[in-house]
């Protein structure tokens, strides 16, 4: 192989390499978007909740919220 088929073998690995990358990459980024969404549509139903009921019974449900994953996750942990 000449110098120059070399180079182009080893650019095309290259590119190759990118073009993986870019995929998970880009996989990547639709997920974090689509995540993204979902807590932001989260955000504005605990607004319209704060408007509609007041900030102290939201603090009261959302903190309700936070136990009950607390628990979830101690219970998984037990069954381990």
């Amino acid at each position: 192989m000449s110098d120059t088929e070399i180079r182009i073998e080893s650019l095309t690995v290259d590119l190759e390499m990118a073009q993986e990358q870019l995929e998970t990459i880009t996989a990547e980024n639709t997920t974090l978007k689509e995540k993204l969404e979902i807590v932001q549509l989260e955000l504005d139903v605990i607004k319209e909740d704060i408007q509609l009921n007041g900030p102290s019974q939201i603090a009261n449900g959302i903190q309700k919220k936070i136990d009950d994953e607390r628990l979830i996750k101690m219970e998984q942990a037990l069954l381990k």
